[in-house]
């Protein structure tokens, strides 16, 4: 984890982390000085792990031992003093009947926390208070006897968290989320984090966010292609969120149902970790919450917000405004970042205009000439300070259904403050085939692993010399040099679904046609992991590419490739395992990231260009 005094600039935290060295080069390193007076730091669960923390003292629940082991690490962490901690449990020790084995865990650490010893060094009068350092809490589970132990060791298992019911995956479900360029729903494909995690007997909970986008595509038809493609490229961050358990979700649904009946035809989205379902609040109510078991994110409209002034779920609140909390001024963890943003622009009989999502946006001044066509507002919205995720048609004419007339376009923040450039093709390839070379060097590749790395970094982006990749990237005239990253927003719609990845396969396997000289690996093992690596380097061809067609090659041989593609993927996933396999396609991936870092521009804009 990062440092957050670093990334995020907050004093506030600061005082709960590591302070700097003494020396003036590790005192530069640390520019934020941290806040004087007291100051809180609140928490869930995630406390316990990932951060080098330390807190002076500290107020929490009662949880199982394991769990209270780690939160006490997190109190006078280096030894700063004496510290208090003050545990809050119920007076009611009956386990819940929802949770027995869970409840049952807390009472034990409970009984074995009051066999500390107690402490004469508190001030505090009303309370007792135990010695609870690291020492007098080993002691509990030490002794010299072989029975007193092993009664202790018993003890202390039954006092940890229930573990959780293990799924037994099979070969036949590895294969089938190995095939990670299927997005659909998949036939005998379960979502992979019940298995990672196991099935635990806590509460389901449900993390919820606001987005305005709901209410913008309310209307269409079927807009859950539109939303899947938005909140992929323009994620759901946990501060935008709220976490509770699902049974007070649907209790929260029905009061609302009860208040206004309209309201269950409200649509929700659930978001998943391949895919975006669309449901109503009234199929929620009525199913009793149970898709909310599979832990979705669930998506509400922001007119759909009903959160009280603590934070909490009341279908009695409602709010003066939308929720949607996301891209504000301050959003960023990043000290000084811009936000993200959301644009919607639109075609009128003056031209195109550009309208925030979210109300207080800033939209940059736009030049003359930026209202005439769509691609120039776009570019216009980005100046020197953002660069496009996605734009995402929304709303299209009534005589042609290719032409938008509305669209949502997403803006990130440039990493670097610096005037985006055009990059020639053969510079990008060149330092890819550099960074290649170095990672072939400092993994110690054998030689066919090496050969077919340098192989395919220097012919990826072969594909990129086709005509229609260089209209769409902004070099109409196929003039020379060729480009590999533009200095602007490029419109996907050009590429009529094309992948530059595929279009390389088929350069190099009918390369007399098209003027390419290479000579691929003469070892078939080599020469196909070479292929496919050129074929994943942007996550397709696992096992396939979709509408994958190229108008400079024939129909055969476009699915020739196709097909090949597939085979291919399926012998070497047998060959190398599939881990293997994912781990070999990370080297030219890292390849050509090393090789674009630093550069604002690239060809992201084509990653949804081939889903319908």
């Amino acid at each position: 984890m990062t440092d957050p005094r670093k990334e995020s600039g907050c004093p506030i935290f600061a005082r709960f982390l590591v302070p700097p060295k003494a020396d003036a080069v590790e005192s530069e390193r640390w520019k934020i000085t941290p806040m004087t007076g007291t100051v809180y730091l609140v928490c869930t669960s995630a406390g316990e792990v990932g951060v080098d923390l330390s807190a002076d003292h500290m107020v929490c629940d009662l949880t199982p031992l394991d769990s209270m082991a780690q939160r006490l690490g997190r109190v006078n962490r280096r030894g700063g003093g004496m510290s208090e901690v003050d545990v809050v449990y119920e007076t009611d020790l009956d386990p819940k009947p929802k949770l027995p084995a869970y409840e049952r865990a807390r009472w034990e650490t409970k009984n074995i926390l009051e066999r500390l010893p107690d402490c004469d060094w508190s001030e505090s009068d009303e309370l007792p208070r135990k010695e609870a350092s690291p020492f007098e809490l080993r002691k509990l589970f030490l002794s010299d006897e072989r029975e007193k132990l092993q009664q202790l060791a018993a003890e202390r298992r039954a006092a940890f968290s229930p573990p959780p019911t293990i799924l037994s995956a099979t070969d036949i479900l590895f294969d089938a989320w190995a095939m990670t360029s299927i997005r659909e729903t998949m036939p005998g494909r379960p979502d992979v984090g019940p298995y990672l995690h196991g099935i635990a007997e806590d509460l389901p909970q449900t993390t919820i966010s606001w987005r305005a986008e709901m209410d913008l595509l309310a209307e269409d038809e079927n807009p859950r292609r539109y939303l899947q493609a938005i909140f992929m490229k323009h994620r759901i961050r946990p501060h935008e969120t709220v976490t509770i358990n699902s049974y007070r979700v649907i209790e929260f649904f029905n009061a609302i149902a009860k208040k206004c009946a309209d309201l269950r035809s409200t649509r929700v989205a659930l978001l998943f970790s391949r895919q975006l379902v669309l449901t109503t609040v009234g199929d929620l109510i009525d199913n009793k919450g149970a898709p909310l078991n599979a832990d979705p994110t669930l998506i509400l409209p922001a007119s759909f917000g009903y959160l009280n002034d603590k934070g909490m779920l009341d279908a009695n609140a409602i709010p003066a405004e939308p929720l949607d909390v996301a891209d504000h001024s301050g959003y960023e963890s990043v000290l000084d970042s811009d936000p993200r943003a959301r644009v919607i622009i639109k075609r009128t009989e003056e031209g195109w205009i550009a309208v925030p999502l979210i109300p207080g946006t800033v939209i940059a001044t736009l030049p003359d000439g930026a209202r005439t066509t769509s691609t120039k507002l776009v570019n216009a919205l980005c100046g020197d300070r953002y660069r496009v995720r996605l734009v995402q048609p929304i709303e299209f004419d009534k005589d042609d259904e290719d032409k938008a007339v509305s669209s949502l376009v997403l803006l990130t923040p440039l990493r670097q403050r610096q005037p985006q450039v055009e990059q020639p093709l053969d510079e990008h390839v060149n330092q890819v085939f550099e960074w290649a070379k170095v990672f072939a060097e400092k993994l110690k590749l054998d030689e066919p692993f090496r050969e077919a790395l340098l192989f395919a970094a220097k012919w990826h982006d072969e594909g990129k010399k086709a005509k229609l990749w260089q209209r769409y990237i902004g070099n109409p005239n196929y003039d020379a040099p060729l480009l590999g990253k533009s200095a602007k927003w490029c419109d996907p719609k050009k590429l009529s679904f094309y992948r530059h990845e595929f279009g390389s396969l088929l350069r190099i396997e009918y390369q007399a046609r098209h003027q390419t000289q290479c000579v691929p690996p003469t070892d078939p093992d080599t020469r196909d992991l070479a292929l496919h690596l050129i074929a994943a380097h942007h996550g397709h061809a696992r096992p396939h590419f979709r509408n994958s067609f190229d108008k400079e090659f024939t129909v055969q041989e476009c699915e020739a490739t196709h097909v090949e593609t597939i085979s291919r993927f399926a012998r070497l996933q047998r060959r190398y395992g599939r881990w293997g396999l994912a781990y070999l396609e990370s080297l030219l991936r890292a390849a050509d990231a090393a090789a674009s870092a630093g550069i604002e521009t690239d060809d992201e804009m084509e990653e949804l260009e081939g889903e319908k």
